[in-house]
């Protein structure tokens, strides 16, 4: 038989043996440090961490940043007007040559690693090789839609963000909505190319994660960046610069952006100034053939960014005869480069 343990005081009422396992413990509650500070009472002892109370992504801070790179913004903006004004003189289809390059460049970004011909070759025919990634390829034509989408303004609200990503089906978007308005709430202060550094790192947190996310804070952020232009220049060039190494800090954040946008938008001129050198050699090149085909050709090659002889000959009216003679002597004269390696439904780009 089992022998009972029995504890033996003079005074049973004295004895205090704390609380049981089970029992509440209403001191416990006193101070819990993940609360904020007015909703714990005093209790005497050191204060114990508090938990943050401060926004995410605090618009103070970020027009900090901004008066801290005034000079930097100043350089942007001045190098973005002059992308914006070339841009309204060439026309949709420079900016289409430029949207390519980009997206070329994202993808790289990202890890994808999906060159502009491969991009175009998709885009056209939707031709992929046995080595390309379909969901990459599918990820770049997105962008490249998105990019050259219709103008976002600067008075874009967060619904009209989100509306960029041109989804079929929306029905996280309003959920995406309210977080992307509270996370941006306060930024209308900020130039719209320093809101577009915001909305970058805000969709990091907001999107649902991946390589789909990181593309899409970046063709967003480029977009909302350009909206303090003419119409020309759509989006922000950025190349394929790792913005989301830049540090903790706006006052970083707004630096890395800014340099990217340097980077980018000097290469965009640059990428400009060789199709208007293109553009020259080759009606210098082709000034001895005759009829019309040879120039209508070269004004489609910069409308588009790569051109089979189909979509020649249903844009230009001519035949295929002409179309095919005239794409072999721009091919055998420098101007093009064929990008399929085939001998049928081959596709060309300009030889930049």
């Amino acid at each position: 038989m089992a022998r009972k343990h029995v504890i033996q005081t003079d005074d049973a009422d004295s004895l205090d043996l704390g609380p049981g396992l089970y029992d509440a413990d209403p001191a416990a509650e006193d101070d819990l440090w993940f609360l904020d500070a007015e909703a714990v009472d005093d209790t005497g002892f050191a204060p114990l961490p508090r938990s943050d109370q401060r926004k995410l992504f605090e618009p103070n801070d970020w027009l900090a940043a901004q008066a801290a790179h005034s000079g930097a913004l100043a350089e942007v903006a001045q190098l973005f007007g002059a992308l914006d004004e070339r841009l309204l003189q060439m026309g949709a289809g420079a900016l289409a040559h430029l949207a390519l390059k980009e997206v070329e460049e994202f993808s790289w970004g990202i890890g994808d690693r999906i060159a502009a011909d491969r991009l175009a070759l998709w885009m056209e025919m939707h031709l992929a090789g046995l080595q390309d990634d379909n969901q990459a390829l599918m990820r770049g034509s997105w962008a490249f839609r998105r990019l050259t989408a219709p103008r976002l303004t600067s008075a874009a609200t967060a619904a009209d963000i989100v509306a960029q990503l041109g989804r079929r089906n929306a029905e996280d978007d309003a959920g995406m909505i309210a977080e992307l308005s509270e996370a941006m709430a306060g930024a209308s202060q900020l130039h719209p190319i320093i809101r577009g550094a915001l909305l970058f790192h805000v969709w990091g947190v907001v999107g649902q994660g991946g390589a789909g996310t990181d593309i899409e804070a970046a063709v967003l952020g480029a977009r909302l960046a350009a909206s303090s232009g003419r119409g020309g220049a759509l989006f922000l060039p950025l190349g394929r610069s790792r913005l989301r190494m830049a540090g903790p800090l706006a006052l970083d954040k707004v630096a890395a952006w800014l340099q990217a946008a340097e980077r980018g938008l000097l290469g965009a001129l640059m990428q400009l100034d060789h199709l208007r050198h293109w553009q020259t050699a080759s009606h210098a090149a082709l000034s001895g053939l005759s009829g019309k085909t040879p120039k209508a050709l070269v004004e489609l090659f910069l409308a588009l960014p790569a051109v089979n002889a189909a979509l020649a000959e249903k844009q230009l009216g001519a035949s295929r005869s002409s179309v095919q003679r005239n794409l072999d002597v721009m091919v055998s004269r420098g101007l093009l480069r064929e990008i399929t390696g085939q001998g049928r439904y081959r596709v060309w780009v300009p030889k930049l």
